[in-house]
């Protein structure tokens, strides 16, 4: 009677002949002690691409080892990854040649990013991504006394920026750059009263979903903040993260300010 070693490998081929077959071409990034700075960056590069073949799907009881849905975009990802050497944390980002802008992006110069981090791998079950768009830099705010025994203002200008320092992610120090980080941000709902009823450009707050994937060394925190390409600023209210099972930070933001 056959067992796991043998019916395991042949799940794995018939999904990397999916993959090669019908999916396209994504470059991959993965933190390594050489480098530092943002993300995406040829430091963090593995050679060559990967075909994958990704299907946003809900369809994953059984294999989703999580309770968040709510504005996350869950891909069913066939590749043999359980053959070749990728693991869960891995950022695949498109690198289509034929179908690339005005196909799956549009035509004009853009800030959003299409890919996928890989959030969970398994032989048995469905090779879980999570969908990314975005690129964000973090920062945690500065709530500690200064020299004189007074509290800092509670400004970005006065924050901890979240760096990648040889491989690990962690807090530089005031006035440094932040790295780039690799998110899916997704906006909920708008909820509570304007600031100010009376003035029509006040608008109500607006709740987020936010994805990133598995930062090694470091966990975001309730009242860490994100700021977006286009200058948008968020504040994490809730935070929750996971190293196994679907891996990584799901987060949900209160939007501060528009860019």
């Amino acid at each position: 009677m056959p067992d796991r070693t043998t019916i395991h490998p042949k799940v794995s081929k018939g999904r990397g002949k999916v993959g090669s077959i019908l999916g396209q071409p994504y470059d991959v990034y993965r933190l390594n002690t050489s480098g530092s700075g943002d993300w995406i960056q040829n430091a963090f590069k593995l050679p060559g691409t990967l075909n994958v073949f990704v299907k946003a799907t809900k369809e994953l009881q059984g294999a989703l080892e999580i309770d968040i849905r709510r504005g996350y975009i869950f891909y069913d990802a066939k590749a043999d990854f359980l053959s070749l050497p990728y693991q869960v944390g891995d950022v695949f980002l498109l690198d289509d040649p034929v179908y690339g802008a005005g196909y799956t992006q549009v035509t004009y110069s853009t800030t959003d990013i299409n890919g996928f981090v890989l959030a969970a791998k398994s032989p048995i079950k469905k090779n879980i991504g999570v969908r990314i768009n975005k690129l964000v830099q973090g920062f945690r705010l500065n709530t500690q006394p200064d020299s004189s025994g007074y509290w800092a203002p509670t400004t970005l200008e006065n924050a901890l920026p979240i760096q990648i320092q040889n491989g690990l992610v962690a807090l530089g120090a005031k006035g440094q750059a932040a790295s780039w980080l690799p998110a899916g941000l997704i906006p909920l709902s708008s909820y509570g009263d304007k600031a100010l009823d009376n003035e029509p450009s006040v608008s109500r707050k607006s709740s987020w979903a936010c994805y990133l994937p598995p930062l090694p060394g470091f966990r975001f925190k309730e009242g860490d903040s994100l700021i977006g390409k286009d200058g948008s600023v968020y504040k994490v209210i809730v935070e929750f993260h996971q190293d196994t099972g679907v891996a990584g930070s799901f987060l949900t933001l209160e939007k501060e300010a528009a860019g």
